[in-house]
């Protein structure tokens, strides 16, 4: 028995470990361009709302692969999706076939690509809605922070802080979400994930109050990024089990898939739109913006964080998975 325990230990472990590493790999790539953004800013001579373009470009492109992924996966299996998605120079080429394809199959099926009556499901629904507005509050920290703590006292606000140093700030953050994440699975395993969600957006409005009203030092920075983590690791975990918990079996890459592409795009609405505050007024004969712009941006991704809480009070809390409908299961077989 013991054998048998150790070869199971051993077959989940790998493929646990390969997707550690590739979402620990999405993640830097999702993250590492942030405390970069005012040096490009001063490099290319640009905006703020422009340079934040670097960050928006990924978040969607990663909007438009991820459903088409996500069904790919259900139909051809996940574990050979992920093996063709590792795979840094081949999805340059295998991009532009995929869409010529793609763009002649769905022009001759009936059937479309995202089953809509799916969405309609109202735990899919209010999870959806939720993830699209967290993603609108959540990505402001990722983008304001970094500028705030690299903009120099004499401002009036601000550490100058290098890149490097912009980067330690948000290490309270990855720590958090590390830890959240397991403990968000045992009490929705517990209650039901919608506890979960609904603290998750709870954890993330008092983050943006703590940056709102106290960002003058490095330790409420940091403080409200550990806080923000929290709520980030909770979302995360609740969104995803919510939405596999609520779709036949078949259809969870497509689902989760669609769930992701609503949390990017309100991430790059929310990006842009903070972006686009913080950058409305400057200092006289600076180009450091007011200190104002970003306490209105995190007041705005405050009051984002509460009505997706009322949003994701408003679904359900267990239930029982959604049927396939009958044309998408044939679709499927065929």
């Amino acid at each position: 028995m013991s054998s048998c325990n150790h070869y199971g230990m051993t077959r989940t472990s790998a493929p646990f470990a390969a997707l550690l590493i590739a979402v620990l790999s999405f993640s830097l790539l999702q993250t590492m361009p942030v405390p970069t953004l005012p040096t490009l800013q001063a490099a290319f001579g640009t905006s703020t709302t422009t340079v934040s373009w670097v960050l928006s470009a990924f978040l969607l492109t990663a909007s438009v692969a991820t459903g088409l992924l996500g069904r790919l996966g259900d139909m051809f299996g996940k574990r050979r999706g992920l093996l063709a998605c590792l795979a840094v120079i081949g999805l340059f080429a295998a991009a532009v076939a995929l869409l010529a394809v793609f763009t002649l199959v769905e022009k001759r099926r009936a059937q479309p690509l995202i089953d809509i009556g799916l969405l309609g499901h109202r735990a899919v629904l209010t999870s959806n809605i939720t993830a699209l507005i967290i993603g609108f509050g959540m990505y402001g920290a990722f983008t304001l922070v970094p500028l705030l703590v690299q903009t120099p006292s004499r401002a009036g606000y601000g550490f100058g802080a290098s890149v490097t140093e912009a980067g330690l700030f948000i290490i309270p953050m990855a720590v958090t979400m590390l830890f959240a994440s397991p403990l968000a699975g045992r009490i929705g395993a517990r209650t039901g994930f919608k506890m979960p969600l609904v603290l998750a957006c709870v954890l993330g409005a008092a983050g943006f109050v703590v940056f709102a009203v106290a960002h003058d030092t490095p330790w409420t920075v940091y403080a409200g990024n550990g806080i923000i983590g929290i709520g980030v690791g909770f979302a995360f975990a609740a969104l995803a089990n919510l939405v596999v918990a609520a779709v036949d079996p078949r259809q969870t890459g497509e689902a989760t898939g669609v769930n992701t592409i609503m949390r990017t795009i309100g991430g790059t609405f929310g990006a842009q739109i903070a972006s686009t505050i913080v950058a409305g007024e400057f200092i006289a004969g600076t180009r450091f913006p007011v200190e104002s712009g970003y306490t209105t941006a995190f007041v705005l991704s405050a009051i984002a964080m509460g009505v997706a809480a009322l949003v994701a009070l408003a679904g359900p809390g267990r239930h029982a998975p959604a049927a396939a409908t009958a044309p998408r299961t044939a679709a499927v077989s065929r």
